[in-house]
């Protein structure tokens, strides 16, 4: 009479192959996971910037004050019930201290989004609402705007945040409206993007459209790369 002999457990390979695949779906699932998580944050803070827009808005029509300075946010903090984590995208991860001076201390670290330095010359109803106002950028003020904002526009590369959201950032348009971009898609250091999307309406009477394209201007154009977003103020 035979002995049935009954096999308990797994052979050596078949481990292996049940790591393997174990392996392998922990790869791949861990993309996805961090492909959603990065494009949560990255909603969330464009979500903020249109917040900030707003306030921006309320501010420039009750303070009537230049906000194109260092401390812009820290001027805008009663206009967005105080809550200053608006103030910091979520995939901002660094805690510098902001260098504002006295008026910054309602903010215990700096903004992670910096204004164009021209937008008290922004006006609505003059071609600007495509203009950009807000972005995520390394310092709070993108001195960008003008050919001879020769400091910033050599800084740009070095301050623009495209690394946070997988090689794009949020920009708020003096619109209202917001979207996301390559940093090379609005680099200022290309003449026609520069006029185009930076230099307020008002200040073309002091810069005109001296691009070398051939292809003329009137500033009230937009360049085909930013995704743009949400509604308007």
């Amino acid at each position: 009479m035979k002995q049935v002999v009954s096999r308990q457990g797994f052979t050596l390979i078949e481990l292996l192959v049940v790591i393997s695949i174990i392996g392998i779906l922990v790869t791949l699932t861990s993309g996805v996971v961090f492909n959603v998580r990065n494009e949560a944050r990255r909603a969330a803070c464009e979500a903020q910037l249109h917040d900030i827009g707003n306030a921006l808005h309320m501010a420039r029509d009750e303070i009537k004050q230049d906000l194109g300075v260092p401390a812009w946010a820290t001027l805008l903090v009663p206009y967005v019930g105080d809550e200053v984590d608006v103030f910091r995208c979520p995939t901002d991860f660094t805690n510098q201290a902001i260098d504002d001076g006295p008026s910054s201390t309602s903010i215990d670290a700096r903004p992670s989004y910096g204004i164009n330095h021209r937008i008290r010359r922004m006006a609505r109803g003059s071609g600007d609402g495509h203009r950009i106002a807000l972005l995520e950028y390394k310092v709070p003020v993108a001195e960008v705007a003008l050919p001879d904002s020769t400091a910033g526009l050599a800084a740009w590369e070095q301050n623009a945040a495209f690394d946070r959201h997988t090689g794009y950032l949020n920009v708020l348009y003096f619109g209202g409206h917001t979207g996301y971009a390559e940093y090379q898609d609005i680099d200022p250091n290309d003449c026609d993007t520069r006029f185009k999307l930076w230099q307020p309406y008002y200040d073309q009477d002091r810069y005109p459209y001296e691009c070398d394209d051939g292809s003329g201007g009137s500033g009230t154009g937009t360049t085909a790369g930013p995704t743009t977003t949400g509604g308007t103020t």
